[in-house]
């Protein structure tokens, strides 16, 4: 738990704030933060998905934010979510500050999954030493 050093405390309100210019965005999911202690902290009206950070440390998970990481706090149970789960998903995109589509055509062999036999059975024989 504990108190957000002020410097994090700061970067989150950035963080917030630089979100908080998106909301009139087409596609934009409303939501809300909960830190232990304090009351919700919204960007956009009406939040559809709320992430409940289990202790103030929690936040650094937000502040360099990639899908992979907000993933791993979810599983880690670090954060806590509540929403529909087409909702998650975009606003982990919109926090991530990923647009799949773009991210495609920027890098589509990042996307590309081409699959061969042989390719298939080294991919296993690497992972499952089989």
């Amino acid at each position: 738990m504990g108190v957000i050093d002020v410097q994090v405390g700061k970067s989150l309100d950035r963080f917030l704030n630089d979100l908080r210019t998106r909301t009139h965005e087409p596609g934009f999911v409303p939501f809300a933060i909960e830190l232990p202690g304090t009351g919700p902290l919204t960007v956009g009206d009406d939040p559809r998905v709320v992430l409940r950070l289990a202790s103030t440390s929690a936040v650094r998970h937000l502040l360099n934010p990639t899908l992979d990481r907000l993933g791993k706090a979810y599983v880690e149970g670090d954060i806590e979510i509540e929403g529909d789960i087409d909702d998650v998903v975009a606003l982990g995109e919109q926090i991530a500050g990923g647009d799949p589509a773009i991210d495609r055509r920027v890098a589509p062999g990042l996307w590309a999954r081409r699959h061969s036999k042989r390719a298939d059975r080294n991919a296993i024989h690497y992972h499952y030493d089989v």
